[in-house]
């Protein structure tokens, strides 16, 4: 063996040598900017939704509260990046038990997150023929502004505090119901795709947002601030980038159908049905004369024939929530339902033929709260919750008292920032919603209760 050789050995092994002892530098683990927020449960499935920058990979790691040794993980590599740069995973826990509340953990580049706070998610139970109904409450609000000064408007701040979102979150409610204007796009945001992205992106992440994402469960739909400009309609052209924005930070069970895209979907909780409208994809412009377009909707035909054979499915749940952004059944002068009248009589008269029991509806948009109840005769009275806003300014017709309601049941006018509380309980023959409004200060505003028994179709067939 020639001392060349050996020379050459000896200098490559101390090479890896050296190489063996230098530090291994390892990546910075990713950042977590929002979430992680629990969104639909189903009785096997739910949805979480977390956003991120700067990872490679996440995981959730869960069990039944009670049930340790059944602990599960799913891993996800990072998805693409949005527009603007950040990353939105979507986990779904599948085969869940249900009628269980789930403890998990969140983790980036496998460095664990939110240390010393627990997490819970919850799957609805399997409750018919073996039990009685499961009690449940949810809370829901419209026309959340965090102000955001380099895009706001000059002026007195239109964001008024956040310390109800403190209170939300507190709530102990099930789930939460967005009725929109979740997010408020500015002129400088909604003219681009990348602009509402941002908008999103800067909301969800806020500090303030996050106890209440993780809190309970979410569910969303839109109205014109969170789908595009201010009465915004279907002519908006970046529309089809509002609803991959909105798809992409809520966890909804659908999103339209596939000839006819949307956000519009339904979704159960214990004996009750939720059906969640789309107000804007295909709202027509209110100007148009109705004589020369015959079909002028809000909802559009093809949602509300869906709407319509989704009430029939569910035509057993004891009461039917029909969610949509503005009220349906006061005329006021604010994108009213005023200008589709057929439209408005069409849904009416489908739920008096049909004979469908327990309507109620719930919307927001109006920046003020208040309970309309519409006699029906031959029939039970129709409700319309609105409830609005969380954290945003004050109508000033309503503070002027420019605007007379002459179905609100007295005593549910709230002219201040709030959310309300609905809890759905009793026996089955005894079944009632409990609706009540809580202000800024988290003050209890009004109550009121609302029987099943009350709401049972008498309309002739």
């Amino acid at each position: 063996m020639s001392f060349s050789f050996l020379k050459t050995l000896f200098l490559f092994l101390s090479l890896l040598l050296l190489h063996a002892c230098q530090p291994k530098v390892t990546a910075p683990a990713g950042r977590l900017l929002s979430g992680p927020m629990p969104g639909y449960s189903s009785h096997r499935e739910v949805e979480i939704v977390l956003q991120a920058e700067n990872s490679r990979s996440a995981s959730i790691t869960f069990h039944p509260e009670k049930d340790l040794a059944n602990t599960r993980t799913i891993h996800l590599e990072a998805p693409p990046a949005t527009p603007i740069g950040h990353q939105l995973y979507h986990f779904r826990p599948t085969l869940l038990i249900p009628g269980t509340t789930y403890v998990y953990n969140v983790s980036l580049d496998n460095t664990p997150l939110l240390p010393g706070e627990t997490l819970r998610f919850q799957t609805i139970a399997d409750w018919q023929f073996r039990a009685g109904p499961p009690d449940f409450r949810f809370i829901t609000g419209s026309c959340n502004y965090l102000n955001d000064q380099p895009f706001d408007r000059p002026g007195k701040p239109y964001g008024q505090g956040i310390h109800i979102l403190e209170h939300m979150a507190a709530s102990g409610a099930d789930f939460m119901l967005w009725l929109g204007d979740n997010v408020y796009y500015r002129p400088a945001e909604y003219s681009s795709a990348s602009g509402m992205w941002y908008r999103y992106h800067k909301d969800f992440s806020a500090p303030e947002m996050q106890p209440l994402l993780r809190a309970m469960h979410h569910y969303a739909i839109w109205d014109d601030h969170d789908y595009g400009p201010n009465d915004s309609n279907r002519s908006f052209i970046h529309k089809r980038a509002a609803l991959e924005v909105f798809k992409a930070h809520w966890g909804n069970p659908g999103y339209g159908e596939e000839n006819n895209p949307g956000i519009y979907t339904n979704t159960i909780w214990s004996d009750c049905a939720f059906f969640l409208l789309d107000g804007r994809t295909y709202r027509d412009h209110p100007a148009l004369d109705a004589k020369d377009h015959p079909g002028k909707s809000i909802f559009g035909p093809e949602q509300m024939d869906w709407l319509k054979q989704s009430l029939i499915t569910q035509s057993k749940a004891t009461f039917k929530f029909i969610v949509m952004g503005g009220q349906f059944l006061h005329d006021h002068n604010f994108e009213s339902f005023k200008e589709y009248p057929e439209e408005r009589k069409e849904l009416l008269d489908f739920i008096a033929k049909h004979r469908i029991s327990g309507v109620i509806f719930i919307s927001g948009d109006r920046h003020f709260t208040e309970l309309t109840k519409m006699p029906r005769p031959g029939d039970y009275p129709l409700y319309d919750l609105t409830s609005s806003p969380i954290n945003s300014g004050i109508a000033s017709i309503i503070l002027k008292g420019g605007e007379t309601n002459p179905f609100r049941v007295e005593g549910t006018l709230v002219t201040t920032q709030n959310y309300c509380s609905l809890e759905v309980s009793g026996q089955k023959e005894e079944r009632k919603v409990t609706m009540r409004s809580f202000d800024k200060e988290n003050n209890l505003r009004w109550t009121h209760e609302i029987y099943a028994r009350d709401l049972v179709s008498k309309a002739a067939k």
